[in-house]
């Protein structure tokens, strides 16, 4: 009885900090596209992964600090499920030309095929609420399950990959 309800307590304590991390970022955020950097491919992704994603505009936070076009938002694949054709990433660092890197707060609500930067929709696009939009087709893209992911993707076919110069539309606070 004692263990079922410490998971219990386990299992509300980490819905309650991933609601409430969400929200920060959804709430404080602001929203940017991001360039994926590097392939991410289902197949031979492993939890642990570098992945990196180059900022399209600049972001001003209400602190006075600011995030300049180009830098990069960088992390690392969280976890990787082939028999769910899912896996989830984290970007939580921020890095700059010439700078240490810096953590940031991250949310992954939509993402687009590589496209011209041109024919981007506009970052009004990226909802903070509601479900996350996913214009890649056959890719899924939900919220994250737990407070260490920025988003999971998922595919109902077996092959999920996401291209070099996939857009990234993220909600960014610090």
């Amino acid at each position: 009885m004692f263990k079922k309800i410490v998971f219990l307590a386990v299992a509300l304590a980490s819905v309650m900090l991933t609601t409430a991390t969400t929200a920060k970022a959804q709430n404080e955020g602001h929203a940017v596209y991001a360039t994926l950097k590097n392939e991410i491919d289902l197949r031979s992704a492993k939890p642990g992964d570098y992945v990196s994603a180059q900022l399209v505009d600049s972001v001003s936070f209400k602190d006075g600090s600011r995030l300049s076009k180009g830098v990069f938002l960088t992390g690392r694949i969280v976890t990787v499920d082939p028999a769910a054709n899912s896996f989830s990433l984290v970007l939580d660092r921020v890095q700059s030309d010439g700078q240490k890197p810096s953590a940031i707060s991250v949310v992954v609500r939509r993402i687009d095929a590589s496209v011209a930067a041109d024919d981007l929709p506009d970052a009004e696009q990226i909802k903070p609420t509601g479900d996350p939009v996913s214009k890649v087709r056959g890719v899924l893209l939900a919220n994250a399950t737990n407070a260490s992911s920025s988003a999971l993707f998922s595919s109902k076919s077996k092959s999920l990959h996401l291209d070099y110069g996939t857009f990234l539309g993220c909600i960014v606070s610090r």
